[in-house]
């Protein structure tokens, strides 16, 4: 945050100076011609202004066309626009360079005239006229110099880089792959936990390499993956990535002034790139997936590309599930672990002991989402003719495991770097407070103590992932008290699909049904769930129904929405519920001044309300209270509604045609 400011406020700086030095030029240049000066720095703020205009009209019209559809239209919008994608990849991608292209030409047209601008106004001479053009093109031309000074490349740092001196296995690996592909190019390895993959920072290619995966595969496995990496190289699926970074970092770098004038000069362009760039990269990413799979399966390494791309399915599928060791023991000690990465190889190989023959079930009948950055191991295996795979295979070459070996104990210290400054905070949401509600629970079950419904699913949402089956106890508990908790049915819901229980289906509905806010999440847990057991029942209903069910879950969030002017009534709940909320929302919102205005609602007592699905626990303290709404207006003008009893404010997303039609 401090790096972008930094880079905003000298941008701002630069742009002040270069304009004050076109000023000053114009001033030495062309003052001898004042009134042709004038004319000059009248017309080029009227094309400025013409162009704000033409923007604005543009992108308004575009936005609400996007944002006015219905459930139903986006969702035919996105099937007809990954048809036209399908039918050419080639020119859908053009169409995408071609608007980054575009919107970078724009800002060169708008800063140009800007700059001409004030030149002009440096000839007039005028003592008022200069200083607003001086500032006005300042302003302008900021954007410009933002985006030059925002770095692009993204190297890998030097703790991350590995020499060849110290892996000389995988050096000579990586080149054998490169050579085999005709990638002459300069190459460079560093770690990663995020997979496999390859890049492009320049001229050079970057290979990651997790150090989970090379100890699970072996050298002619990690070989097969490598020529994959390098297919996406010499296919130009590389480059094209980076031409698509390039634009993405470019835009997304302009913040605090600079973002006034994307607003007002580029916002109709950038609704074009956002479609085009987007598209692009969600309907033919397996495409391109599948066209590297051939290169594989060209030079003979069919087979154990498939049993390296099931080890990765079997890995996963073991990180889909929440697991103790991993989320809650881990930080049970006071100083951050020194062999995380170690500690989770170690915990997947006895799970996949455990849990192998399951996940070879569902991978077996899995079936391809409509939009999926990768294709199902089924696919990849019929595409590739192999009707099986081999998991257990192991590499015994001694100097491989020592690199490997070697590399694991690297991803431990960087990921003990990584934690160690945050360590503290971690520990306290994810342990210490977590442990505190599951001794609350278990003080209260031995002194048969009855807890509230909101400290029950506090325990509830503590011992999910930790202790599954207490948290399903509690759930059933809540349920008893208030058969359409959303809450309960949710952590239900969960903790089936996690085990790929088909119970998790009607309990998402109840969640959803429940609560409109759990909408999202739970739609797309059936969704999921339909796709991971082969259900084609299931997933015919989920795409005949989950468009038009989330615009009539918008429809009622946004009907209980606070508005101004609404009527407000007098509410009935006792003071010390009043000051409960009064003090979670000073705590919470911190240094923010309110007013507070109560009001009685029937109509909601059935809702509690959090932004499940992209969060794990509700906010603290409150879910205590239902059957209320409270508004409160901030000083600064802006409305927060809170349901009691949930999270703060829950934003109405606008329909979009990406989340309804990928499944």
């Amino acid at each position: 945050m401090k790096n972008e400011r930094a880079a905003s406020v000298l941008s701002v700086v630069f742009a002040l100076i270069v304009t004050a030095g076109i000023c000053a030029a114009g001033y030495f240049l062309l003052g001898g011609l004042p009134d042709a000066a004038f004319v000059g720095s009248i017309v080029c703020a009227d094309v400025t202004m013409a162009w704000a205009v033409a923007n604005g009209l543009t992108a308004f019209f575009r936005q609400r066309k996007l944002n006015g559809m219905k459930g139903r239209e986006a969702y035919e919008y996105g099937v007809k626009l990954q048809k036209q994608l399908e039918s050419d990849f080639q020119r859908a991608e053009q169409r995408a360079k071609r608007s980054i292209a575009r919107s970078f030409w724009q800002v060169g047209i708008v800063s140009t005239v800007a700059v001409l601008l004030v030149l002009f106004a440096g000839g007039t001479r005028d003592l008022f006229w200069m200083p607003i053009a001086w500032l006005l093109s300042a302003w302008i031309v900021s954007c410009p110099l933002r985006m030059i000074l925002t770095p692009v490349r993204h190297a890998p740092e030097e703790r991350e880089t590995l020499s060849e001196e110290d892996y000389p296995r995988f050096f000579a690996l990586v080149r054998r792959a490169a050579k085999e592909m005709n990638c002459s190019r300069p190459i460079l390895l560093s770690v990663s936990d995020g997979g496999i993959g390859v890049r492009e920072e320049g001229k050079c290619i970057v290979i990651s390499l997790d150090p989970i995966e090379c100890k699970l595969l072996t050298e002619n496995e990690l070989f097969a993956v490598l020529l994959h990496e390098f297919a996406h190289v010499v296919n130009r699926d590389t480059a094209r990535a980076g031409i698509f970074r390039k634009g993405e970092v470019c835009w997304n770098s302009l913040g605090d002034i600079a973002n006034g004038v994307v607003k007002l000069f580029y916002s109709a362009v950038l609704v074009s790139v956002a479609l085009d760039v987007t598209a692009y990269e969600m309907f033919a990413s397996r495409h391109h997936e599948m066209q590297a799979d051939e290169a594989v399966m060209r030079a003979g390494c069919r087979r154990d590309f498939i049993n390296a791309t099931a080890k990765a399915e079997f890995l996963l599928r073991f990180d889909r599930v929440p697991r103790r060791e991993l989320n809650f023991d881990v930080y049970a000690s006071e100083q951050p672990a020194e062999d995380f990465m170690s500690r989770r190889l170690a915990l997947f190989r006895q799970r996949e002991g455990e849990e192998a023959d399951e996940w070879r079930k569902w991978i077996a009948v899995e079936l391809p989402a409509r939009v999926d950055s990768h294709p199902t191991l089924r696919q990849r295996m019929e595409a590739m003719g192999t009707e099986t795979y081999d998991t257990n295979t192991r590499e015994s070459d001694e100097a491989y495991l020592a690199e490997s070996d070697k590399l694991l104990a690297l991803g431990d210290k960087l990921v003990l770097e990584s934690v160690k400054p945050r360590y503290g905070e971690l520990r306290r949401t994810e342990y210490l407070e977590r442990r505190e509600q599951m001794e609350k629970y278990e003080e209260a079950e031995r002194e048969g103590k009855e807890l509230l419904q909101k400290e029950l699913t506090d325990c509830m949402y503590a011992y999910y992932g930790i202790d599954n089956e207490k948290a399903l106890k509690i759930a059933d508990r809540i349920l008893e008290e208030d058969e359409g908790n959303a809450y309960a049915h949710f952590i239900r819901a969960r903790i089936f699909f996690e085990r790929m229980d088909a119970r998790c289906v009607e309990e998402f509905r109840a969640a959803m049904k429940r609560n409109p806010t759990f909408y999202d999440g739970s739609i797309d847990g059936i969704g999921r769930f339909a796709l991971l057991s082969g259900s084609e029942e299931l997933l015919a209903e989920y795409r005949s129904t989950a468009p038009e069910g989330r615009d009539a879950a918008e429809q009622e969030m946004r009907a209980g929405e606070y508005r101004r002017g609404m009527p407000l009534r007098p509410c009935t709940l006792p003071e010390d519920a009043k000051e409960g909320i009064r003090a979670f929302i000073e705590k919470t919102f911190a240094g923010l001044h309110y007013r507070s205005f109560w009001q009685d609602s029937p109509g909601m007592r059935r809702r509690s309300s959090s932004a499940l699905g992209a969060v794990r626990r509700p906010s603290a303290s409150m879910s205590a209270w239902t059957g209320c709404s409270l508004a409160s207006t901030w000083e600064i003008g802006t409305i927060v509604s809170l349901w009691i009893g949930g999270a703060s404010a829950v934003p109405c997303a606008a329909p979009n045609f990406l989340p309804s039609s990928t499944i």
